[in-house]
């Protein structure tokens, strides 16, 4: 299904350079990262068919303030723990016609560590009394690096929360690929099976309770795998696909952005995720003027605007939106993340942590 590559500007040297640049710096940061995966792959696969065919509240540079993180004693209850969800055995582009989900669930629990798990086990689980908050990893997430990443990010949340209950799940997709000479195109490649991936997140969370108040996060290209389900439940189109899976329209769902790379207009009405906005209650995007990957986004190929995560919508983007505007509230993070992209560099931000788990779990109007 790539029948089409992307078009190069001028400027594509410059945009691979950068990229390669960058990815160079990324490649460091994981391997900072350290913690080897010890993941358990042997779930079977459940296919579920997923698609049919269909031919300014506030904004800004205000940084977040320094707050001091209470610690608590954690309870070890059913809720203490995650679980990880993954996408990998899912149908793929470019030889999927067509979404079909092959979930595979990881468990983890404080007590007894990581096993093996299933969907069916998941939805007893959920207690729809507490909020569910879905994590989305960006591009470039080996195998090998995901349990670690699914812990840091727990833990992270954990200190938001500040003993607060909530519900995590991690959510996998295939996002890691051998890079090629032109990594413009590799980079572009997995921005499109992000947003194929939308379906299959939209599906994780049509299985959830009806009555689940549900938090979604994401990092990078994670945030436009949100999007992309968003966009689907609003009755939006993925590759020409709408998705039978629509939540109710008063499923409460909040969403938090962090180091977004998806064009700063995709949300306006009309666009790539024109639809998204319109099945949350808000998107608290988390941006950063300092991000050196969110940098060359735009050098990638002709027609790539500044990413959301680096300048936050403009006021043309906030006019196209009209009322819908005031669902989107741009922070500027880059005085707590520097110059960094990947995700443990936001996981070592704990007043970061309480500012998202803060909205994510219903607290903050």
């Amino acid at each position: 299904m790539y029948s089409q590559r992307p078009q190069f500007s001028s400027r594509f040297s410059v945009g691979v350079s950068a990229v390669l640049a960058c990815l160079g710096f990324f490649t460091q940061q994981f391997a900072q990262a350290g913690i080897l995966d010890a993941a358990l792959d042997d779930q079977t696969p459940i296919s579920v068919l997923l698609c049919e065919d269909e031919s300014r509240p506030e904004q800004g540079n205000a940084a977040v303030a320094e707050t001091a993180v209470a610690h608590y004693d954690v309870d070890n209850s059913q809720h203490d723990g995650f679980w990880i969800v993954s996408s990998l055995a899912s149908s793929q582009l470019p030889e999927a016609d067509r979404p079909r989900f092959a979930v595979t669930v990881r468990r983890y629990d404080s007590g007894t560590g990581m096993a093996a798990s299933s969907l069916s086990d998941l939805q007893a689980d959920i207690d729809p009394s507490i909020p569910v908050c879905v994590m989305v990893h960006g591009s470039f997430m080996g195998e090998r690096f995901v349990s670690s990443e699914a812990m840091k990010t727990w833990k992270w949340m954990k200190q938001g929360a500040q003993g607060r209950p909530f519900q995590m799940i991690y959510f996998r997709w295939p996002s890691d690929r051998p890079l090629g000479p032109l990594v413009a195109i590799d980079v572009a490649i997995l921005g499109r099976q992000a947003s194929w991936n939308g379906f299959y997140l939209n599906a994780l969370l049509h299985s959830l309770p009806e009555n689940s108040r549900i938090g979604l996060i994401g990092h990078s290209h994670g945030t436009r795998v949100i999007g992309s389900a968003l966009h689907l439940m609003g009755g939006g189109r993925i590759e020409g696909l709408q998705s039978r899976h629509r939540k109710h329209a008063d499923q409460r769902i909040r969403t938090v952005f962090a180091a977004s790379a998806i064009d700063h207009h995709w949300l306006n009405p009309g666009e790539e995720l024109g639809c998204a906005l319109g099945r949350t209650e808000g998107v608290l995007n988390l941006t950063n003027t300092q991000d050196p990957a969110l940098a060359v986004f735009p050098l990638r190929c002709k027609g790539i605007r500044r990413a959301l995560g680096r300048t936050g919508l403009t006021e043309d983007d906030r006019e196209q939106l009209g009322s819908l505007a005031r669902r989107v509230k741009d922070l500027n993070v880059a005085e707590q993340v520097g110059c960094r992209h990947m995700w443990p560099a936001w996981t070592e931000e704990p007043a970061l942590a309480m500012r998202a788990m803060s909205w994510l779990m219903f607290e903050q109007e």
